[in-house]
């Protein structure tokens, strides 16, 4: 197991990690220790579901009017 000086490391940049904005060595850093570590690994995997869950939740189809409406009051305020 890693010690918690890495998993505080790792877990820090666990969205990071999700969102595909590290180095790709670095990458494979993190990816070492979630290899290595079954704390950080069930860490990174509840961010990866919530992550799912929420981009699935948030896909909801926005009536046409409604887009209007707020188009009409950006446009209103420029």
């Amino acid at each position: 197991m890693s010690d918690v000086h890495n998993c505080d490391k790792v877990l820090q940049r666990v969205h990071d990690l999700l969102d595909g904005e590290l180095t790709p060595e670095r990458c494979q850093q993190l990816g070492e220790q979630l290899d290595g570590c079954w704390h950080c690994l069930e860490v990174f995997d509840f961010e990866a579901e919530l992550k799912m869950a929420v981009s699935q939740t948030c896909q909801e189809h926005v009536p046409e009017d409604l887009m209007q409406r707020i188009r009409s009051a950006l446009d209103a305020e420029a």
